[in-house]
């Protein structure tokens, strides 16, 4: 039975797919290096699917690609994809024996085969399914520790005083400063035990990354710009 996700997520997913095909025949006669993508992590309260938005649009044009070559994945869309039998299997679909044979190896290592573990094993094939694909931006959800080891990456950390963070929840939701104070902690500390509990690493870890940006000293475009740098310097 077809899916009844949002219309975002067939349209991204089958965008990735048409892209990526493209130009891997492409690159199959001029080859260009590691399939791109880049993973942004964040403390709750820095904006990073803004910026993965503005960062898409600038991939796009340093690539001379049409707007939209590259994708934004949040959590959501990541989650609901691997939940969504449709979606999951129309993107494990798109990949070679090959590159589903390294993430079964690789799901395995880190998680094993345990059952109650069924939907995390699904979030982790997405993902690294979907950096797979190429060209994509993924938003949080321990990205940047579930692609570690591919190549074309770029890892990306948003920061940002506990003040700045509180300031801008408060804004963004309009919520009391109690409420503001209790959602950032309540998930700062569920982030926290997630990563410990399912991955064993600290998200705050600056080795995980490839740059830390500080988005209360820095606007989206200046973010934006240094990433783009280290994605002209690696290509």
């Amino acid at each position: 039975m077809k899916n009844t996700l949002p219309p975002r997520v067939e349209q991204n997913l089958e965008s990735q797919i048409r892209v990526s095909t493209r130009l891997n025949t492409l690159a199959a006669s001029h080859p260009t290096g590691p399939v791109p993508f880049v993973t942004l992590s964040r403390q709750f309260g820095c904006e990073a699917i803004a910026l993965a938005d503005v960062l898409a649009v600038k991939l796009d044009e340093a690539e001379k690609l049409d707007q939209g070559s590259w994708q934004v994945y949040s959590r959501k869309l990541i989650e609901a994809m691997a939940d969504e039998q449709y979606s999951y299997d129309q993107l494990m679909s798109a990949l070679d024996s090959k590159a589903r044979g390294a993430i079964e190896e690789f799901v395995e290592s880190l998680l094993g085969r345990i059952s109650d573990l069924r939907l995390l094993h699904k979030l982790v094939h997405t993902m690294r399914a979907t950096a797979t694909l190429g060209r994509c931006v993924i938003v949080g959800r321990g990205g940047a520790m579930m692609t570690r080891d591919m190549a074309g990456g770029i890892h990306v950390r948003l920061v940002a005083s506990e003040e700045f963070r509180l300031k801008r929840l408060i804004e963004r939701y309009d919520w009391s400063e109690l409420t503001a104070l209790t959602r950032m902690r309540e998930e700062d500390n569920h982030r926290r035990s997630f990563y410990q509990k399912y991955l064993h690493r600290d998200a705050s870890d600056p080795e995980l990354y490839d740059l830390v940006l500080n988005a209360e000293r820095m606007n989206r475009d200046e973010m934006a710009g240094q990433i783009l740098t280290l994605f002209r310097a690696r290509r």
